[in-house]
């Protein structure tokens, strides 16, 4: 430390000491042994770990007057930010806004069928949720276009086993109407509703 003296005031200085590299508590401990004090400002850093001090400002080495008070940056660690997970349901309106406030690119869409997903609506996001990204970095949006169609098959004349085993295969559910016909062998499938070679929805009711 060094000190100038007039009729008015001693000024005194001293070397900022180097504190870069060293914890928020050391850095702070060292300032205040030279006669000086810290302002903390925390900024993120790639590459030095959490509760270090990067840089300082003025910088190391640098001639400061006592009592100075002393920017030490300190590392708060790797800007990530972890994909939402409740973007499933939300419009691509919705899931774009979601993503972008946490400064999240939204690269582009897809479609796929959903049974559950209503049409127009986020089923799916790639990287997937709880991944951790970087600012800028890209997700994709899949998008539901609804509950795959699917044809009838043609069941008309069939065992009910038969039928019922077309129909489970085709993704689709059954109900059951017993009736008596004259003209037909019993426990044939003689009508239904859709007919056959119809394409309904992925689910429905025969």
């Amino acid at each position: 430390t060094r000190c100038l003296s007039d009729w008015s005031s001693d000024v005194c200085s001293s070397d900022l000491p180097a504190v870069v590299g060293a914890t928020q508590d050391e850095a702070t401990a060292a300032l205040v042994e030279a006669g000086l004090t810290a302002t903390v400002v925390e900024e993120f850093s790639e590459d030095v770990a959490t509760g270090t001090v990067v840089r300082v400002e003025p910088g190391t080495g640098s001639r400061v007057r006592s009592g100075s008070s002393i920017t030490l940056f300190v590392s708060k660690g790797q800007e990530r930010y972890v994909v939402p997970d409740d973007l499933v349901g939300m419009t691509v309106e919705e899931a774009t806004s979601a993503l972008e406030a946490l400064t999240l690119v939204v690269s582009g869409t897809t479609e796929t069928y959903d049974d559950k997903v209503p049409t127009g609506l986020v089923v799916s996001v790639d990287p997937p949720a709880g991944q951790k990204l970087k600012r800028g970095d890209e997700v994709s949006l899949v998008i539901s276009k609804g509950p795959q169609p699917v044809d009838v098959p043609a069941i008309y004349g069939k065992s009910l086993d038969q039928a019922t085993a077309m129909l489970s295969a085709a993704g689709l559910k059954i109900k059951i109407v017993a009736k008596v016909y004259d003209d037909s062998t019993a426990g044939t499938i003689v009508k239904a509703d859709p007919l056959p070679g119809a394409t309904v929805a992925h689910g429905s009711t025969v």
